[in-house]
């Protein structure tokens, strides 16, 4: 069994904790805990030391696509039988600094309908001769409306955070508008709305559906069913 983290930040808290304590304390009596906490694989390696698990371990930061990318990493290494199975998710935590940027860097008209909020979600993938227990996710992809990946289909079902929606590339909105997409909303808004969306689509039954997942016109595709 293989993990992957994906985290569109990082750990945050730590990070920041681990600055304080250098400022406040120097490089000699700097936190030597919150420093090793800080790093951005820390979090998928204390999960493996939890439950035991040997298999290869990585954690992807690539922002809003960081799930994404993720699942294409565990759909290769279930394919090339790197892992029989893929503990895969991502997890993004809030703290005070966070919230003041988003508060005061961000365009608060685009986020207007929610602010950065923790979350987290996880996925356990197998390969296609194991039976799945929960649902079984038969193909995902990552297109652009911007370098001919579009048109979408006209009964494509996108599912969005709403505060995701206003800073959508301008590409992908119109693709949006012209099909008369449906919208089902998930929150909370961080860059783990995709896994919480894949969650969402999996238990709503929704065969094909597509999030917005990075930016200039990017999105993901999944075929999942129950």
């Amino acid at each position: 069994t293989g993990v992957i983290l994906a985290t569109g930040y990082g750990s945050l808290k730590t990070t920041f904790n681990f600055l304080d304590s250098y400022i406040e304390k120097g490089d000699k009596l700097a936190s030597p805990t919150h420093f090793s906490n800080s790093v951005h694989n820390a979090p998928a390696s204390h999960i493996a030391i939890n439950y035991g698990i040997t298999g290869p371990n990585l954690t992807v930061s690539q922002f809003d696509i960081s799930f994404i990318s993720g699942l294409v990493t565990a759909g290769a290494w279930l394919k090339e039988r790197t892992a029989d199975a893929v503990l895969i998710g991502s997890s993004d935590a809030c703290c005070n600094v966070m919230e003041y940027s988003m508060e005061t860097l961000s365009q608060k008209s685009a986020y207007s309908d929610g602010m950065f909020k923790e979350s987290a979600a996880f996925l356990l993938l197998t390969r296609d001769d194991i039976p799945p227990r929960h649902g079984y996710l038969h193909d995902f992809a990552i297109g652009n409306t911007r370098n001919g990946t579009g048109p979408l289909p006209d009964d494509a079902r996108f599912i969005l955070c709403p505060p995701s929606i206003a800073p959508c590339d301008q590409s992908l909105t119109d693709e949006m508008k012209k099909a008369k997409k449906t919208f089902t909303a998930a929150r909370p808004f961080s860059p783990t709305d995709c896994s919480i969306n894949l969650v969402n689509a999996i238990r709503s039954r929704e065969k094909t559906v597509y999030f917005k997942s990075g930016r200039n016109g990017m999105f993901a595709r999944t075929t999942s069913s129950p």
